[in-house]
């Protein structure tokens, strides 16, 4: 059985995600997180999700790893 996480407004198979990166910074005071995805499951190889500091990219890639994990 498939199963699915909610992340930055989009519904993901779990099967298709091969991995999510640490939060970076971007050239400027964003941050971002780049979630690689598997191109055998989905027509994309990756997706960028922004915030606007730090904290507040952290806190996305905790709630994201807890639920791959949950």
């Amino acid at each position: 059985m498939s199963k699915f996480i909610k992340f930055e407004g989009r519904v993901l198979n779990t099967d298709s995600i091969v991995k999510v990166e640490q939060p970076r910074q971007s050239q400027g005071i964003e941050w971002y997180i780049n979630t690689v995805l598997d191109m055998s499951k989905t027509a994309e190889s990756n997706f960028k999700s922004f915030y606007n500091s730090e904290e507040e990219a952290k806190s996305a890639y905790d709630m994201v790893i807890e639920q791959l994990l949950g």
